[in-house]
């Protein structure tokens, strides 16, 4: 089992995901709210590159299924116009969103998806379910490929943190193989462990969500280990496994 990332959705691409596992990660905030949804019982969700595919996705849906669609999307944290909801996971209570199906748009973390497809497995990764696909990863023991979303075309730190975290509770139970990418994440969080929360809400994407008015969004994608549920992307959609 050897790990390796990639910093940027852009620089996801097929050579360095095929034939291996992917991990999407986009804490701030696309990766939390899929895990959020999903743990509070969205049936799926499904993951669109453009606002216009998930708008025809719902009107085509409208005639085949009976469960009510929600759109969900923002670009640069402003909610798509025509949307339900923005990127904010205090949206995604169990009263908003069980039972329904979520056609997503990001800026970020819906691109890194549509750019791993090409991998043979991809799960998605956060912090609120970190332990539980850091074990998944150790049981399949397949390289693996941390694939940090970032803001457009741009590495951000909390991505980072969230993979080398995982890498850490992996390499600790496996002694695995990390590329030089992996190496970087994992050296710096060694480095930065004892004081990594105060590191997470002072990284740029932190102060831009605080700037806009989505401070409260921190904490819940701040926060470690709170469920076991592992989503999963399969056929186009992403579902949640345990």
């Amino acid at each position: 089992m050897k790990l390796d990332a990639v910093f940027t959705a852009e620089q996801c691409r097929e050579d360095l995901v095929k034939g291996k596992t992917a991990v999407i990660i986009d804490v701030l905030r696309s990766t939390t709210v899929i895990t959020t949804a999903l743990n509070n019982g969205a049936l799926w969700i499904v993951p669109f590159a453009k606002a216009g595919e998930a708008l025809a996705f719902r009107d085509e849906q409208k005639q085949k299924n009976p469960a009510e669609i929600l759109l969900a999307g923002e670009y640069r944290c402003v909610k798509l116009p025509g949307f339900d909801l923005d990127n904010s996971p205090r949206l995604y209570d169990r009263k908003t969103v069980e039972n329904k199906i979520i056609a997503m748009v990001t800026t970020n973390g819906t691109v890194s998806i549509m750019n791993a497809r090409p991998a043979d497995s991809l799960y998605i990764l956060c912090m609120l379910n970190m332990e539980a696909l850091a074990r998944r990863l150790v049981q399949e023991n397949r390289d693996t490929v941390f694939v940090c979303s970032g803001a457009i075309g741009r590495f951000s730190l909390e991505d980072g943190i969230c993979a080398a975290v995982c890498i850490d509770r992996i390499h600790e139970k496996t002694g695995c193989g990390l590329t030089d990418a992996a190496s970087l994440l994992w050296e710096f969080y060694r480095t930065r462990r004892e004081n990594i929360q105060q590191v997470l809400y002072s990284v740029d994407h932190s102060q831009r969500l605080r700037d806009w008015g989505f401070g409260a969004d921190l904490a819940p994608c701040f926060t470690l280990d709170t469920t076991p549920l592992v989503p999963v992307y399969e056929s186009g959609l992403i579902k949640a496994s345990l």
